[in-house]
């Protein structure tokens, strides 16, 4: 919340008696998530329904594309430029470039302090499997000296900010700044139709495992606990002949599950249905000639920037409302409140008609503030926004009666992890 909505939310605590829980639930209701990943050489965003795609970089040529993209919980984004580790602000600004000897596959971790690639070796070391001339490097984003490798293993995913899932036929796990040795997690069970499994990815939840095997199929399991338990077998998606799987990437949630095959980005909605096999989950292509996805609970990214050294996050988001300041209450209850509010940048957005906590005592409908029309979370463009605010149908019939109700109108705005804008309009309607 910038400055002057801060000011403003305070007059409109001190002036109607409104906590700012009515507030907080609005701005609440603004956060979304996003979807990084790759098309046409370049890194792009979109949101989870594969909506409001947004292209974040224009730099990426055929010669010198971006082939990979993660993110950190806060929206910043680590890509692979055919070897050189570009770190992107969601506008596409760069914070730094890591050079590597053709490393690739980055993963940032959720506090966005730390990447894990993996780098080819020249000489190839012992290790655990057939991936001995490979390693995974970890590296801290604000340091240029290498703090750890780990030779033998490719494809790093993030368990929480401190440890990795590895890669090397089936899954290990290791622990940043510890000096055991990676830990054996997951290998194939005996009797399985398929030799090996890698490219895993644990739901932000834990609950939740995912990985490719043989690279055709895309198995799902439940989880035990926390790690080391083994995980349990639910059930492959679509194992057709000559599909390809890779970059297995969980919602926030853990509910849903995107991944790249040959001709997109494909999602699929699993919810409960991880322990009954699976039964029910239809896999959708969302967004057609695009790779590498990776979900994160940031915004989709604002994009649109010249790559370039520096430059930081845009300006804070600037919200207006335009709104009558009272209405009939028969227009109200027939037609809903018909407002525009303005946004600076594409953001998600939130409008909220509330009412204060003597308010609703007296009108009979609580006894604290109260929501009674809500628009949103919705993505929006920059620039005008048109929305019709219609009274929830439990406080239509309850407010049937009402001859006068005092509210206010609250628009909220939020890009990636900053804080929400908020601005407010007080609004009468009477009979």
């Amino acid at each position: 919340m910038d400055a002057r909505s801060s000011r403003r939310a305070r007059a409109l605590k001190t002036s109607l008696g409104l906590s700012l829980t009515a507030l907080a639930i609005a701005s609440s209701q603004a956060t979304a998530s996003s979807i990084a990943y790759i098309k046409d050489a370049n890194v792009w965003s979109a949101n989870p329904d594969g909506t409001g795609q947004t292209q974040v970089t224009s730099d990426g040529t055929a010669d010198r594309p971006y082939l990979s993209v993660s993110q950190s919980d806060d929206g910043t984004m680590v890509a692979d430029r055919k070897g050189t580790l570009v770190v992107l602000r969601p506008n596409a600004s760069v914070v730094r470039t890591i050079a590597t000897i053709g490393g690739g596959n980055p993963a940032i971790s959720p506090n966005g302090a730390t990447v894990a690639y993996e780098e080819p070796r020249a000489v190839c070391a012992s290790g655990p499997s057939s991936f001995t001339c490979i390693a995974t490097v970890v590296l801290p984003i604000g340091s240029t000296a290498r703090a750890e490798a780990i030779g033998g293993f490719r494809f790093p995913s993030w368990l929480g900010s401190n440890r990795i899932l590895l890669d090397s036929g089936s899954v290990w796990s290791y622990e940043i700044g510890t000096p055991t040795e990676a830990q054996d997690w997951f290998s194939v069970p005996t009797g399985a139709d398929y030799t090996t499994h890698g490219d895993a990815e644990v739901s932000p939840t834990g609950d939740r495992f995912a990985t490719v095997a043989n690279t055709n199929r895309l198995l799902l399991f439940s989880g035990n606990g926390a790690f080391p338990a083994d995980p349990t077998f639910q059930c492959q998606i679509n194992p057709a002949a000559g599909v390809v799987f890779s970059s297995p990437s969980w919602s926030p949630d853990g509910a849903s599950l995107v991944w790249a095959q040959g001709d997109g980005i494909w999602k699929a909605d699993i919810g409960a249905a991880l322990t009954t096999g699976c039964a029910g989950v239809v896999p959708t292509r969302i967004i057609a000639g695009a790779s590498a996805p990776d979900w994160g609970p940031a915004n989709v990214a604002v994009g649109g920037g010249e790559p370039g050294q520096g430059g930081g996050l845009p300006g804070p988001l600037k919200v207006t409302l335009n709104a009558p300041k009272s209405l009939p209450l028969a227009t109200l209850r027939t037609k809903g409140l018909r407002l525009t509010t303005s946004f600076s940048a594409q953001c998600q957005a939130a409008i909220a008609l509330v009412v204060a906590k003597a308010e609703a005592r007296r009108l009979k409908i609580g006894r604290t503030e109260t929501i009674i029309g809500r628009v949103g979370p919705v993505a929006v463009d920059a620039g005008r926004f048109s929305a019709t605010v219609r009274l929830l149908p439990k406080y239509a019939r309850a407010l049937k009666g009402a001859k006068r109700i005092s509210a206010v109108v609250i628009s909220t705005g939020k890009v990636g992890a900053a804080e929400p804008t908020v601005t407010t309009r007080r609004i009468t309607f009477t009979s």
